[in-house]
């Protein structure tokens, strides 16, 4: 909506993350880019507003849903960027 793409993501995606691999600093950075960047390869999609659960904060199976993975956190909007992407 108006350039938005609402994504709305399974709790598991922050009570599961560490289950399957140490999720550092720039693993959590990394993961939020590749999402922007996959979405806003569509001309329709400017930025990326994700919610796990249907929630922004909060706190679900012990985690709070901002935190993301402990790190960077889960940021309001997520833009594209290009800085990222290898040549």
């Amino acid at each position: 909506q108006d350039g938005v793409a609402n994504v709305n993501l399974s709790k598991e995606i922050i009570t599961d993350a560490y289950k399957y691999c140490p999720v550092s600093s720039g693993g959590e950075a990394m993961a939020l880019n590749a999402i922007a960047n996959t979405l806003t390869e569509f001309d329709a999609i400017k930025s990326v507003k994700l919610t796990i659960e249907g929630k922004t904060q909060g706190e679900i199976d012990g985690r709070r849903i901002e935190e993301f993975w402990g790190h960077v956190g889960l940021p309001p909007v997520l833009t594209r960027n290009e800085s990222v992407i290898s040549p």
